[in-house]
């Protein structure tokens, strides 16, 4: 389960991050029906305190490009010092189509440190993953949302009331670029959204850069402080911090460059989804990534339990602890030096059964 917990955690704080610099979900639709309520007055006023956005915000195709971003937490909680710091790096070229994401999330407190890497590659056709220190690979036919996860375009940045103030076209790199800011009491407001109207934001603010031409974002960072604030947006009692300081930067380089996406040869050599893990009948969006399998499965969570409980020893594995939290379970096995943990939770938005399964061990 640790290791389970751990991935949810890397995803999750990922996810936050892409979230967090397009300033909230809903607020983004509202910008449009202000501006078209304003007068002219007001509305040459906001012009010329945050620039004309319309210039800025459209999204256009990258051919390729490569990006990194980085988020650190340094906090305290119960007078104990408690650090995060999460990286994520991607590649992307158009063609070939090749994709290639890595993580890497490093946990600490003054008694306990933890690093955690996982890596995916998308290339012809093929998905390639690293995690809990083996490849393996499995087919895919979709790889649109590998490169959405990690890209984050100027129009998600700079839509919607989070208060960026125009700073004007500068250098960067010797890329010709638009430079906003984000004062402290917009960048408050922003923020407090995703943290559940739990604790106090007492500093917040950043600086980003989008390119002129391509209207991509070259350059980001952010950064608030406060009290009481979760470290990666959860919202267990072990997610808050008392007091701590957050950090965000990420920068994209290589923008419809020509460069060539190679996957490892051990990757290549990786084994094919496990043959000796079982399918309930009807299962369907059976995937694999970051070294988990995942399915929907009909019925209900208990009468897929069952079913492993079942039907695994038929493929040579043995049964081990299995534990029920509140409809959710948990089911060990072991095979000739390898172990499987099942985590499976009914799903109410389908009537269906959600089954993550994690195998280690060769």
């Amino acid at each position: 389960m640790k290791h389970i917990k751990w991935l949810l955690f890397l995803l999750t704080m990922a996810a936050l991050v892409v979230a967090l610099v397009a300033c909230g979900g809903d607020v983004a639709t509202q910008a449009p029906q202000a501006q078209a309520t304003t007068g002219s007055a007001q509305e040459a006023t906001q012009a010329e305190d945050e620039g004309d956005l319309s210039s800025v915000i459209s999204e256009k195709d990258l051919d390729s490009y490569r990006s990194s971003m980085t988020t650190s937490v340094t906090g305290t909680k119960d007078d104990q010092v408690r650090e995060l710091t999460t990286q994520v790096s991607t590649e992307y070229t158009r063609d070939p189509q090749a994709q290639h994401m890595s993580f890497t999330a490093t946990t600490s407190t003054e008694e306990l440190a933890s690093t955690g890497t996982s890596e995916i590659y998308q290339v012809e056709g093929m998905q390639y993953t690293y995690n809990l220190g083996q490849w393996t690979s499995m087919p895919v036919t979709d790889t649109s949302g590998l490169a959405d996860f990690q890209f984050i375009s100027a129009d998600r940045m700079l839509k919607g009331e989070c208060g960026w103030k125009n700073q004007g076209k500068e250098s960067l790199d010797g890329v010709s670029v638009q430079h906003w800011s984000l004062p402290k009491a917009a960048g408050q407001e922003c923020f407090a959204s995703l943290f559940y109207e739990k604790g106090e934001f007492t500093d917040a603010g950043g600086d980003l850069y989008v390119a002129i031409d391509g209207k991509y974002v070259a350059k980001m960072e952010l950064f608030w402080e406060g009290e009481g604030l979760s470290m990666w947006g959860g919202t267990s009692e072990d997610a808050f911090i008392d007091k701590g300081r957050s950090e965000i930067s990420y920068a994209m380089s290589d923008v419809n460059e020509p460069f060539t996406i190679e996957v490892p040869e051990e990757a290549l050599k990786a084994p094919l989804m496990p043959e000796d893990i079982p399918y309930p009948p009807g299962a369907e969006q059976v995937s694999q990534a970051f070294g988990l399998i995942t399915l929907m499965a009909p019925g209900t969570a208990q009468e897929v339990a069952d079913y492993y409980a079942a039907e695994m020893p038929g493929y040579g594995w043995t049964a081990g602890e299995v534990q029920e939290f509140g409809g959710m379970f948990s089911l060990d096995f072991s095979s000739k030096g390898r172990t499987a943990n099942f985590v499976i939770t009914a799903d109410p938005a389908s009537g269906k059964t959600q089954v993550v399964i994690t195998v280690q061990g060769k």
